[in-house]
């Protein structure tokens, strides 16, 4: 009875990532299969072979809500980076359904800029804790008025009827997470 969105975060050939959630956990699976396990780096966490706009064509052969987590993240992990020139961008933006205006492991400035960044799109919004430890999950969280249903919340990210609240962790918590995090993106490249 517990209420769950079947989801993936998949780093691209560039180093940045991108949530995928999926209407069906057998279309998680299948797009898992087919569309990453062949592109995957050696590691866990590595960079997938494949460049954003591969990721999200692959992605939308499915029913998925796509979005950018922490486009102004400080490591270089959001869309926001100086490897997309602006005109890729924009391009990329049109591809997907939203953005996370709140992430508890950035900082207060890049989670300002990036829900201007979601607002100036007229996308849906999101927010979500990023935790890799118990300690930081629940931090922040997405909520909409609307039926208790994967596809009914799904729905209402796509129809920009979410709101976000929270709040970002410690510090201390931000500097360890996010030092743990720059040493793998920097294998990564």
């Amino acid at each position: 009875d517990v209420f769950s969105i079947p989801g993936i975060e998949i780093t691209s050939k560039e180093g940045t990532h991108i949530l995928i959630y999926f209407y069906s956990i057998d279309n998680l699976e299948a797009f898992y299969d087919n569309d990453v396990i062949p592109y995957m780096g050696n590691d866990i966490m590595s960079s997938t072979a494949l460049e954003m706009e591969e990721i999200i064509e692959r992605a939308r052969k499915f029913k998925t809500v796509i979005i950018f987590p922490h486009p102004f993240c400080g490591i270089y992990t959001g869309i926001q980076n100086s490897y997309f020139p602006e005109d890729r961008r924009e391009s990329i933006f049109s591809m997907i359904d939203g953005v996370e205006v709140i992430n508890s492991e950035n900082m207060t400035k890049s989670n300002l800029r990036s829900a201007l960044l979601g607002f100036n799109l007229n996308k849906g919004i999101t927010g979500g804790s990023d935790g890799h430890r118990i300690s930081q999950m629940g931090k922040v969280v997405t909520y909409a008025t609307c039926k208790s249903s994967r596809k009914a919340f799904l729905d209402a990210i796509k129809k920009k009827k979410t709101k976000v609240v929270g709040k970002e962790i410690d510090l201390i918590r931000k500097v360890t997470s996010n030092g743990v995090k720059l040493r793998t993106n920097i294998k990564n490249y």
